[in-house]
């Protein structure tokens, strides 16, 4: 069961869902790490608006996990980071791919 599923579902994030979060944080830390020393500077900033947007959510996540956050208005806020990451997530593909001289994708995030 996801996080997300298994936190609306029953309030709270069990201790092996917990465990496997952190331990994916730690990975994906230590691999943003490696690429701010081989990124070009404009995938640099680029990553940098996506890990930004991660270490807020991670955040929220983890607030919620302690009980020390409003539950509804952290899910509120949740949401509209969700958007916000896919955003520059794209952004970062769109850069990553011209920096190493690919075209420039059409793809556009649905917009329903």
């Amino acid at each position: 069961m996801s996080c997300s599923i298994e936190f609306l579902e029953s309030g709270r994030i069990e201790s092996e869902t917990g465990a496997e979060m952190d331990s994916v944080w730690a990975t994906y830390v230590a691999q943003h790490a490696e690429a701010q020393m081989s990124v070009s500077d404009e995938v640099l900033v680029a990553l940098g608006a996506v890990n930004g947007s991660l270490r807020k959510m991670y955040g929220l996540v983890q607030g919620l996990r302690r009980g020390t956050l409003d539950r509804e208005s952290a899910l509120q806020e949740l949401d509209v980071r969700r958007g916000e990451l896919w955003d520059r997530l794209t952004a970062a593909r769109d850069e990553m791919r011209k920096d190493l001289g690919i075209a420039p994708s059409t793809w556009q995030p649905d917009t329903l």
